[in-house]
Formats: structure tokens, C-alpha cells, sequence
């Protein structure tokens, strides 16, 4: 008996760590869209509500978004030729 996947892996690269970029790939919405939702205190890191865009994420940290599902980054996997960082997120269903 196989078991049901809980998330949706996304695999992606971003400029920078910021939580701005990472929850906009996360959700599928547009960055500056995250960034009025920051503002607006839409969004929480760990249970904390997230002070600023620019505010940094790393492995193991959970993004939530108002009743949506969380996302969590799984994995950093370091920077591209381009100079991005990719990273895999888990968006949970």
C-alpha cells in the first residue's frame, strides 16, 4: 500500500533568501504581491510574523500564508553559474 504525498516538492532558484522571493515561488504568486502581504502582516516564519521582505529564510522554515497550506524549505542547494540560489520547497496540501 503506497502512501498518499502530504506536499507538492517545488524546485526553483531565486536571487536571494529573502522571505519575500522565497514564499512568492512557494505560493505561485508575484513578489511584490508577497511583499504587500508582509506588509500587511499576511505572513509568518515560524510562527512569527514575518517584520520585513527583506527578512532572510534558510533550511527547515516554515512559511505560512494566511489559510493557505505552509510551505517549508527543505533544502538550499547552493548557487547557480548565474549566481541563484536554488532551492526545494515542500507546499503542503
Amino acid at each position: 500500500m503506497s502512501e498518499a504525498k502530504e506536499f507538492k516538492e517545488i524546485s526553483a532558484t531565486v536571487a536571494d533568501l529573502r522571505i519575500d522571493a522565497v514564499a512568492a515561488v512557494g505560493y505561485g504568486v508575484s513578489r511584490s504581491r508577497m511583499v504587500d502581504e508582509i506588509k500587511a502582516n499576511n505572513i509568518f516564519i515560524n510562527g512569527q510574523v514575518a517584520k520585513k521582505p527583506s527578512q532572510t529564510v534558510k533550511e527547515k522554515d516554515e512559511i505560512n500564508f494566511g489559510i493557505r497550506p505552509k510551505v517549508v524549505v527543505a533544502e538550499v542547494r547552493g548557487t547557480t553559474k548565474k549566481g541563484r540560489i536554488g532551492v526545494t520547497l515542500w507546499r503542503f496540501i
